[in-house]
C-alpha cells in the first residue's frame, strides 16, 4: 500500500522519502497508521512514499525482509513490530510508537549500532500532563507517591519530579528490589501523608494482585489513585489517561516531519488529549471534578454499571 504526501523533510538531498511502516493487523495499530497518514497530508513540501508491512501475530518467526527498496526511514507500531524492525533494519533511522515500556538502554545500543538514530513515542503519559491534570482534579495537591523497581524509569521519574517541583508539588518515590518488599514500601508511602498515588506500568514491580492491593488500599485510605490505563479506572482507580491511537499516529507523524535522522532525544512521551474518570470514586473521596475536566473526559459511573 503506497501513500504519497508532502512534508518539510529532506532525505539526502532527495525530493521524496521512502518510509516503511511495520505493524500488526489489529484495530489500534491500523488507527495509528491512519493518524500518521492524516497528519502528513497537511505538509506541503517534501513527498513521502509510505509502504506498509504486516508483522506476524504472536511470537511466530518473522520471515526476513527481501525488499530491494532502499527505505530512508523505518516506522514501527507496537512492541512486536519494534523488535522486528530493529532486527531486520539495524542500520536504518527508526521511529517507533505504541510501546509501553521502552528500555532506554536497549534503544541507546540500537542507535549506536545504526549510527543513524532511533526515537519514538512511548505510551507513558507526559510527566507535565500528569501534573497538569492532577492539579486540576485536586486543587490542594502537594504530594504524589510512586513505587518502582526498574531503573529504566529513572529518567521518567526525574522529569516527573522536575515538573512537580515547578508546580510546588513533591513526588515521593520508593524503589523496590524484590516484589516481597512492595507491601512494606507501599505502606510507608501511603502513611507519609501523600495526597495522591501514581501507578506507573513497571512490570518488574506490579502484578495483578499488587495492582488490586494498591487500588483497594488507596481507596480505603481516602487517597486518589492515578492509574496507567483506563481499565484500572473501571476497577476503582480515580483516573487515567485515555490512549487514542489516532493521536499516537499524529505524534509519530510530527516526529517524521522533523527530519529523517531522529534527534538526540530517544523517547517522546505520549501527549494525552483526554482522561477517564471514575465519578463514583471521586464522589466517595469527596472530590468535585471541575467542569472543564469533566466535559472532555470519559466518565465511569460504577453505580450505573451495577444497575445493568
Amino acid at each position: 500500500m503506497l501513500l504519497v504526501v508532502s512534508s518539510p523533510l529532506r532525505a539526502s538531498g532527495a525530493d521524496s522519502v521512502r518510509v516503511l511502516v511495520l505493524k500488526q493487523n489489529a484495530p489500534q495499530y491500523n488507527q495509528v497508521l491512519r493518524g500518521i497518514r492524516d497528519q502528513l497530508k497537511h505538509d506541503v513540501r517534501t513527498t513521502f512514499e509510505i509502504d506498509t508491512f504486516e508483522v506476524a501475530q504472536g511470537r511466530a518467526a518473522q520471515a526476513p525482509f527481501t525488499s530491494e527498496v532502499n527505505y530512508d526511514l523505518i516506522v514501527s507500531i507496537g512492541t512486536r513490530s519494534f523488535e522486528v524492525a530493529t532486527r531486520n533494519f539495524p542500520k536504518k533511522p527508526h521511529i517507533y510508537g505504541m510501546v509501553i515500556n521502552v528500555d532506554s538502554t536497549r534503544i541507546e545500543e540500537v542507535a549506536k549500532a545504526s549510527g543513524n538514530g532511533i526515537m519514538g513515542v512511548s505510551l507513558l503519559g507526559k510527566p507535565s500532563a500528569y501534573i497538569d491534570y492532577a492539579r486540576k482534579i485536586q486543587k490542594n495537591l502537594k504530594t504524589i507517591g510512586v513505587i518502582y523497581g526498574d531503573d529504566k524509569f529513572n529518567p521518567y521519574l526525574a522529569e516527573l519530579q522536575t515538573e512537580a517541583r515547578n508546580s510546588g508539588i513533591r513526588v515521593i518515590t520508593e524503589k523496590v528490589s524484590q516484589k516481597r518488599e512492595f507491601i512494606d514500601k507501599f505502606e510507608a508511602v501511603i502513611s507519609s501523608g501523600i495526597d495522591s498515588f501514581l501507578i506507573i506500568p513497571d512490570f518488574f514491580v506490579y502484578d495483578p494482585k499488587l495492582l488490586e492491593h494498591v487500588i483497594i488500599n488507596t481507596y480505603n485510605r481516602g487517597i486518589p489513585c492515578i492509574a496507567p490505563s483506563e481499565s484500572f479506572v473501571n476497577s476503582g482507580a480515580l483516573w487515567a489517561f485515555k490512549v487514542i491511537p489516532d493521536d499516537v499516529g499524529t505524534q509519530i507523524a510530527e516526529l517524521i516531519s522533523t527530519g529523517v535522522l531522529p534527534s538526540d532525544r530517544k523517547i517522546e512521551y505520549y501527549s494525552p488529549s483526554s482522561i477517564a474518570i471514575n465519578v463514583t470514586v471521586a464522589e466517595n473521596l469527596h472530590l468535585k471534578i471541575p467542569y472543564r475536566v469533566r466535559k472532555s473526559a470519559t466518565l465511569i459511573d460504577l453505580r450505573r454499571q451495577n444497575e445493568k
